[in-house]
């Protein structure tokens, strides 16, 4: 069972990846790189991708929002073409209408 409860952002959240710990992972991805939801979500413990979106859709925190998108390179924020043309002036690949997801991912380092 997961156990809900309010973060500051007045989100709710599970108890597992910290709204602090999902934004510091957000922060982490360079410019150039996009990681999507479930790769967030693996970074910081978090119990789903859904909980990553919630919390960055209801985020007043100064986070690269724009490079994070779906699984499958498709992008993820309401307004497409913003996000897509930040991508871009950022140097991220598209193949379409997507994220080049194999040249672009950023995979963290488990080593700390």
């Amino acid at each position: 069972m997961v156990v809900r409860r309010r973060t500051r952002t007045g989100t709710a959240a599970a108890s597992r990846g910290s709204a602090p710990e999902i934004l510091g992972c957000i922060r982490t991805i360079p410019r150039g790189c996009v990681m999507s939801y479930g790769d967030i979500a693996a970074c910081a413990g978090a119990a789903s991708p859904r909980q990553v979106g919630s919390l960055l859709a209801g985020t007043d925190h100064a986070v690269p929002w724009h490079r994070v998108v779906h699984a499958d390179g498709s992008l993820a924020a309401p307004d497409h073409e913003r996000q897509r043309q930040m991508l871009m002036a950022e140097g991220v690949r598209f193949r379409g209408s997507r994220v080049d997801m194999a040249s672009c991912r950023h995979r963290p380092s488990s080593d700390g």
